[in-house]
């Protein structure tokens, strides 16, 4: 560190949301404490308050990054790269198939005991199935039918993590194509 220049200079609220999910993805919200940050940081805790008012703060900044970053992200890059509803939803299929998971599963075990976190995390499935839906409405469906598949897709991408049967990427992904091809084909999923 440059002598004269403080700490919370040198550690950006950046650094400090960035550590804190890591924590979070190998040990959920009970992970998450200053100290636990701090010393992956290898700074001292004063830093910390420079950027946050109190662990809830931090807590508040991390679910706003996991938004940030596993929704509006991935949703936006994908429609940057452009293509056809299909391509483009096989590629958001791809991508979310490639993710192991953890941090995923964490914010919703998490979201069962946390009403803020909850209704973040009620907001984020609901714009995902919304932007599936699109997708899949411009492969030529229904809207309804759209919205049903979508739902269904998103709980399957979901169930993928806990699937012990499916444990590398290549074989997440691989189903994921699979039940696109499904999900996009012109069968009515309900009578």
């Amino acid at each position: 560190m440059e002598q004269g220049t403080p700490q919370s200079e040198q550690f950006s609220r950046d650094a400090w949301v960035a550590a804190a999910l890591g924590l979070f993805e190998s040990g959920g919200p009970k992970a998450v404490w200053v100290d636990s940050i701090a010393k992956s940081l290898q700074i001292t805790r004063g830093s910390f308050y420079w950027h946050f008012a109190n662990r809830a703060d931090l807590l508040n900044a991390l679910l706003e990054r996991w938004t940030d970053e596993q929704t509006k992200r991935i949703i936006s890059e994908n429609e940057a790269q452009g293509g056809a509803p299909r391509e483009r939803l096989l590629r958001l299929l791809k991508i979310c198939a490639a993710d192991d998971g953890r941090l995923e599963l964490g914010i919703r075990d998490w979201a069962k005991e946390d009403g803020k976190a909850r209704a973040v995390l009620q907001g984020v499935d609901k714009h995902r199935t919304h932007y599936l839906a699109r997708l899949i409405e411009g492969c030529g469906l229904s809207k309804s039918e759209a919205e049903v598949r979508a739902n269904l897709v998103y709980l399957s991408w979901l169930g993928l993590y806990s699937n012990a049967a499916v444990p590398n990427v290549d074989q997440r992904i691989q189903l994921m194509v699979d039940l696109c091809n499904i999900m996009i084909s012109r069968g009515k999923t309900s009578e």
